[in-house]
């Protein structure tokens, strides 16, 4: 009975570990989360898989042998001692790993609540820019003698202030209940600040100023609780890990774990599949010339984006043999960033996004190369170096499962490309959408609405927003 509930054991951590890599791949998606924290929550991971397969699979395995003995032999009795010292061990590791959960999870609300509090500033920022664009024609003017287009202006600014004022107070609560919580003395700052600063009255009396038309002042105001707000989330950011999160180890020398440049380039690499196949969808479905361009435009300035981090990556790589990598990969996502400038979303510029993509897998592949070959120097750093080679493998083998679950392997037009450290794998035909549109949330508007059946989710709503476009240039 013990054998199998230690086998039962096991598997549900194993099944814990699948689902936590599920979460992981979707956390790759998010820039919120920094690459050092990914790195962190896989290190986790992997400790959970080696925790079933090991200590609890030992356990199982000799009390099996246990089972086995003839009864009051002495190798039963050894077997059992050896099952008892594998459980202990197991449970040692479990209530470390409990804790260590409980500080992610802490982790990921502080992250959350500090981008919560920075997307409130962003408004603010956003409204006061709003106001000042119209003070010429408001600045002075009692709310009724505005003209109705700007007294609807004011009152839609001022609709959006009461928004932000209502998060503010429900921020306000969580954050101070996190503080209560955790007893860390920065939560307890930001919360005593918000409290003593009257955030929710304040921002209230904002509204009512934006409301009477005090233009000036109001856009005075909200620019210094954006300025708060930002504050607020700085203070209630994660402190990086002491062993390693500014990259550097024992003795202030930087360490050779490529770890966090691998989650960047994968980031980067899934980035720019998702592209390619909004450029293979604008390419189908182009509807009017002006909505043909914007489109275009739009993926051309994400295009960009994609080359603007592998080049900050490239310029922060020591390693001499990744520099040309690095350089090559930046002009081929160039390359493809002014083909979507002219606009041209062709079969030209699909070659041009497998092209990148498969740079980008032959930049993953050196990089894994090199976290496996030998220290030149110290044995200390021969664990850290394959640390470092199974964090990499381990993220890797996890985003080569997220693509194989999707069924969309990529055909790659020049046959060449190494994908041995993780596919880059994509369908190259065109993705036809289904313009009827699917499911319990349908619209009676044009044909042209709807979320594209075969699109990523990640991307639906830029879609729903393109043919929302289309359907009011329509109508």
């Amino acid at each position: 009975q013990t054998k199998d509930d230690q086998n039962r054991n096991a598997n549900d951590l194993q099944n814990l570990a699948k689902q936590g890599e599920r979460v992981l791949q979707e956390a790759m998606k998010n820039p919120i989360f920094k690459e050092d924290t990914v790195q962190n929550w896989s290190k986790t991971l992997q400790q959970w898989q080696q925790l079933a397969k090991q200590k609890m699979g030992d356990a199982a395995k000799s009390m099996q042998s246990a089972q086995q003995s003839s009864k009051n032999s002495e190798s039963r009795q050894q077997d059992m001692a050896k099952a008892l010292q594998k459980a202990q061990e197991a449970l040692e590791a479990l209530q470390k790993m409990q804790q260590k959960a409980s500080e992610n999870l802490d982790q990921l609300q502080a992250l959350t609540l500090a981008e919560r509090l920075r997307r409130a500033g962003a408004r603010e920022t956003e409204i006061s820019g709003d106001l000042q664009k119209n003070a010429q024609e408001t600045v002075g003017l009692l709310p009724s003698e505005l003209p109705d287009k700007l007294k609807q202006q004011d009152s839609t600014l001022a609709n959006g202030q009461q928004m932000v004022q209502q998060e503010a107070n429900k921020l306000q609560t969580e954050i101070s209940r996190f503080s209560e919580r955790t007893g860390k003395a920065n939560y307890l700052e930001v919360s005593k600040a918000m409290k003593e600063s009257r955030t929710s009255d304040e921002l209230d009396r904002l509204g009512g100023e934006i409301r009477d038309n005090i233009v000036l002042q109001s856009a005075n105001d909200l620019s210094e609780w954006s300025k708060r707000f930002e504050d607020w989330a700085k203070k209630l950011e994660p402190e990086k890990d002491s062993d390693g999160g500014d990259g550097k180890g024992k003795g202030g020398t930087k360490k050779n774990d490529m770890t966090k440049t691998l989650v960047a380039l994968l980031r980067l690499r899934e980035s720019e599949m998702t592209l390619r196949d909004q450029t293979s969808l604008l390419n189908e479905n182009r509807g009017k010339e002006t909505d043909y361009k914007n489109g275009a435009k739009n993926l051309a300035g994400q295009q960009k984006e994609i080359a603007d981090k592998l080049d900050g990556l490239g310029k922060d790589n020591e390693i001499p043999s990744l520099m040309k990598p690095f350089v090559e990969t930046y002009d081929a996502l160039t390359e493809t960033q002014g083909l979507l400038e002219k606009p041209q979303t062709d079969k030209t510029t699909d070659e041009a996004q497998v092209k990148s993509v498969d740079l980008m897998t032959d930049l993953i592949n050196l990089i894994n190369e090199q976290a496996k070959r030998p220290p030149p120097q110290s044995k200390p750093q021969e664990g850290e170096q394959q640390a470092s080679a199974e964090d990499m493998a381990f993220l890797m083998q996890m985003m080569k499962n997220a693509r194989e679950s999707q069924g969309k392997p990529m055909q790659n037009p020049s046959g060449g490309g190494n994908t041995s450290g993780g596919t880059a794998n994509r369908a190259g035909g065109p993705i036809n959408g289904n313009v009827q549109g699917k499911g319990a949330a349908a619209r009676n508007v044009g044909k042209a609405s709807g979320v594209i059946e075969n699109a990523p989710a990640e991307f639906r709503d830029a879609l729903e927003n393109y043919y929302r476009g289309i359907e009011q240039n329509t109508h």
